[in-house]
């Protein structure tokens, strides 16, 4: 049986297998990487050296891991009429979008607002003045793990 993830075939085994199954740990025994694709090949061999025809199967493995946190969240007052905020990239490279979350305290945040992920600033015009906001963003990566 061999892998192909794109770069170069990989010889699984040498043995013979006795079942009908086969439990691939990754390269070193580590793990399979999370998003990529797989193309395995599977054939049989009888002792008298006849080679049955080669069955390929494709394999995707699910991305599940959320994208790393943005950075650096700067909220800046204008004047008690709107709060602008401003923060660094997320430095995973599969992020699709931000979502700001806003509310009257730590613990009370809500989904206030989805940002694009060529922007990493947003004005909040609907504040009140002498009103305390709170503000986070996160990362969505294309999948949408956040």
């Amino acid at each position: 049986m061999t892998r192909y993830a794109g770069k170069a075939d990989a010889q699984l085994n040498t043995e013979n297998l006795l079942g009908n199954s086969f439990i691939d740990k990754g390269e070193a025994g580590i793990s399979l990487a999370e998003g990529a694709r797989y193309r395995y090949q599977i054939f049989a061999e009888d002792s008298a050296r006849n080679f049955s025809d080669t069955l390929t199967a494709f394999v995707k493995i699910p991305d599940v891991t959320p994208p790393e946190a943005p950075t650096r969240l700067l909220v800046e007052n204008d004047n008690g009429v709107r709060a602008i905020l401003r923060w660094n990239a997320s430095r995973s490279l599969d992020v699709g979008e931000y979502v700001v979350y806003r509310g009257l305290d730590e613990n009370s945040m809500s989904p206030y607002r989805k940002v694009s992920v060529k922007n990493r600033n947003m004005r909040d015009d609907s504040v009140l003045k002498a009103q305390t906001y709170f503000y986070a963003v996160s990362a969505v990566d294309t999948l949408g793990n956040e």
